[in-house]
């Protein structure tokens, strides 16, 4: 039972949902009235600092994402992000455990909130931090998810079985209801627990207010960012020679892509991914794919959108090459993923089946990954992609 004398704490961890718009579990600890207090929060993974891992065009664009969010948080709510990097479970316990020490606040009046993700990257911490609340007595929300429907609600279609192929699944789609439409940016959400910064960084002798962005060590394995970091802070892993993209991260950015695309209604009715040219300067494609893999961009806010375009124009889609048909495989693949592993288990163990091919014949994948196979366009190609991950 909640002490009612005490603040009621939410942290919530923005971990796949960079947005203020069509944020579900915002929404919920906005309008619940049960929370006088918010913390939002976003980790910087350890793992991010692995260039065999992660590319720089990758990390940029999670970094740009996190500066977007802070942006926003600020000129819509006054608040703002809580930036560590670390473990994703050690950073959280260490936020946990400083509230409650920090401001005498009991574990009954905490709130861990994040957004349900069943990516499978994300079993293992998931299932440790609902493990930890439970024996420490805090309370939970996995609120909001980010696919057009539940996959839990799919995959009572499927009878909890893999899709066989990709026509057999939209017809499986078909039985249920339309997706839940997006929800609008909340008018305002819970503050900052009063002097909250000034307590997390008062004990840190690194601190300089001239130079807010520099990283401050917490713990041994938890580090705080006052100002997002930009990629120029992991010089050490990357360079930004090594950018070669020009997409810009952020909510922000994203919405401006979408509604440019929306502008030409031919480039929603005449889009067909199989006709889609790879080589042109400017993509065909909406190029918002990876705003919505990080969450920049609900894919309901998308799909609503879209169909919106349809009903004004008054047109009959079938969804296998439309835009729409696209949203759809993303469906399917997030369904695939619930059957497999944990994928931090997976690339270990793909590393492993690469050292021993490679000790095998280390002269034939030397060729392969310079792009000296004898044949320049595949040669080129590889490098290419290689140099843009």
């Amino acid at each position: 039972m909640r002490n009612k004398q005490q603040p009621t704490v939410c942290i919530l961890w923005f971990r796949n949902n960079f947005r203020l718009l069509d944020n579900p579990i915002l929404n919920h600890i906005s309008y619940s009235g049960k929370y006088s207090n918010l913390i939002p929060l976003a980790i910087i993974p350890d793992q991010y600092m692995d260039p065999d891992l992660l590319s720089a065009n990758r990390l940029n664009f999670y970094l740009e994402a996190l500066n977007d969010l802070n942006k926003n948080l600020q000129a819509k709510f006054k608040q703002k992000l809580i930036i560590l990097e670390g473990k994703y479970f050690e950073s959280i316990v260490y936020i946990i455990n400083f509230v409650q020490k920090q401001f005498s606040i009991p574990p009954e009046n905490i709130t861990l909130a994040w957004e349900l993700c069943l990516k499978s990257e994300f079993k293992t911490i998931d299932n440790k931090l609902k493990v930890h609340c439970q024996n420490n007595s805090l309370s939970i929300i996995n609120k909001g998810y980010s696919t057009l429907w539940p996959i839990s609600s799919i995959l009572q279609i499927t009878d909890h079985k893999p899709p066989s192929n990709m026509s057999s699944f939209i017809e499986d789609l078909k039985q249920l209801p339309e997706p839940e439409k997006p929800l609008k940016i909340p008018k305002n959400i819970p503050p900052l627990l009063k002097d909250f910064l000034f307590y997390f960084i008062s004990n840190n002798s690194d601190f300089n207010e001239k130079n807010n962005s520099i990283r401050i060590n917490l713990s041994e394995n938890v580090n705080y960012y006052f100002d997002p970091p930009s990629l120029k802070s992991y010089e050490k892993y990357f360079s930004q020679n090594n950018i070669t993209t020009s997409f810009e991260g952020g909510e922000t950015k994203a919405l401006e892509i979408f509604n440019h695309y929306l502008q030409k209604s031919d480039n929603i009715f005449n889009f067909n991914k199989n006709k889609q040219n790879p080589v042109l300067i400017k993509p065909s494609s909406t190029t918002l794919s990876p705003y919505i893999n990080l969450g920049c961009v609900s894919v309901r806010y998308f799909y609503f959108r879209v169909k919106q375009i349809y009903k004004i124009h008054q047109i009959k889609y079938k969804p296998e090459n439309t835009i729409i048909g696209q949203l759809c495989w993303r469906e399917f693949f997030y369904v695939m993923d619930t059957f497999q592993d944990d994928s931090t288990k997976l690339e270990k163990q793909n590393k492993k089946e690469i050292t021993q091919i490679s000790q095998l014949d280390k002269f034939y994948i030397s060729v392969w990954e310079n792009g000296k196979t004898g044949y320049p366009a595949i040669g080129s190609f590889y490098l290419k992609v290689i140099s843009r991950r």
